[in-house]
């Protein structure tokens, strides 16, 4: 990792502990665990992707290995379901997240 890669992970570390939601991670084979999140403004149409919430944005030095059908459950017992994954090069990871029917 470079220098630069380290400081942009230290600082998605450190905002993400200061302004983030707390979130429970849950992978589809796994053990839930606490973490923290940005939430955005839906990236997709809900009319062209039924069920569609929007995207947060999470420390990849955290949820480490995300993938489609893992769960996000919010502080008060909403739970969603990962629908999309996007890893850019540097940066947060990014979640497109479905309500569960």
């Amino acid at each position: 990792m470079s220098d630069l890669d380290d400081a942009i992970a230290d600082a998605n570390t450190a905002v993400l502990d200061l302004m983030g939601i707390s979130i429970t991670y849950t992978p589809l084979n796994g053990a839930p665990f606490a973490a923290s999140c940005f939430l955005s403004a839906p990236a997709e149409q809900q009319s062209t992707t039924p069920g569609y919430f929007g995207d947060i944005q999470v420390d990849p030095t955290v949820v480490v290995n995300p993938l489609r059908h893992d769960t996000v459950t919010w502080s008060n017992g909403t739970n969603y379901t990962v629908g999309r994954v996007v890893r850019p090069p540097r940066g947060f990871t990014v979640l497109a997240l479905h309500r569960i029917a």
